[in-house]
């Protein structure tokens, strides 16, 4: 369901569809264009906020979740990235395997 407990798509919808009523209401109302951003920001980015906050998840909004922050350790372990051995011709055996250099 789109509109489970956990979920923001289905709330997103609808916040989206009031704001781009809100964007052609205001279109009608004043005789001109409108920047319909300045309506659907506010109602989208302010409906994930509110839901977040509501559901305890204000801060994994902000930083992510966990498992990004051990992925993130797990590739960089401390401040060096894990980086792959470039694939040029030095570094291939006589049989044409790549040969990975090991500190």
């Amino acid at each position: 369901s789109w509109f489970g407990k956990k979920r923001y798509f289905g709330p997103l919808v609808i916040a989206y569809a009031i704001g781009l009523a809100m964007a052609n209401i205001a279109v009608r109302w004043m005789h001109m264009g409108q920047p319909a951003l300045m309506y659907l920001v506010p109602t989208c980015l302010g409906t994930i906020l509110f839901l977040a906050y509501r559901r305890g998840e204000l801060q994994q909004l902000y930083y992510g979740p966990k498992v990004l922050e051990t992925a993130d350790k797990i590739t960089y372990h401390g401040n060096t990235p894990v980086v792959a051995a470039p694939m040029d011709d030095s570094n291939k055996s006589s049989d044409g395997t790549t040969m990975v250099p090991t500190s």
